[in-house]
């Protein structure tokens, strides 16, 4: 499972955005390379940023991601999102892609 939550600002607006993506990770059996895909929804508390309007606080997000171990259970990586609502809320919402660098630990 990969979860976020953060301040989204565009447009002198900011908003908090949360994140559930359950997905796969493949790598190596010694854990140091994995790579991830999965799909889930985001919840934004302000949908409306100037011009950009998402259409509504419920939005589809797919992810890919990559991640390294780099010191014993310390790893870092790089994880790609697209959050769109998919034309739920009508044919004249936009989306947004994330990237994002994260520093992991496994226990």
């Amino acid at each position: 499972f990969l979860a976020s939550a953060g301040a989204l600002k565009a447009a002198g607006d900011t908003g908090f955005i949360s994140t559930f993506v359950p997905g796969i990770a493949l790598g190596r059996e010694d854990g140091r390379l994995t790579f991830v895909l999965g799909g889930g929804f985001a919840l934004l508390s302000d949908y409306r940023f100037g011009n950009q309007n998402f259409g509504g606080p419920v939005q589809l997000v797919a992810n890919l991601g990559i991640s390294v171990a780099v010191y014993k259970a310390l790893g870092l990586g790089y994880q790609f999102q697209h959050i769109s609502d998919a034309a739920i809320y009508g044919s004249d919402s936009r989306g947004v892609d994330l990237h994002m660098f994260e520093v992991s630990y496994r226990y």
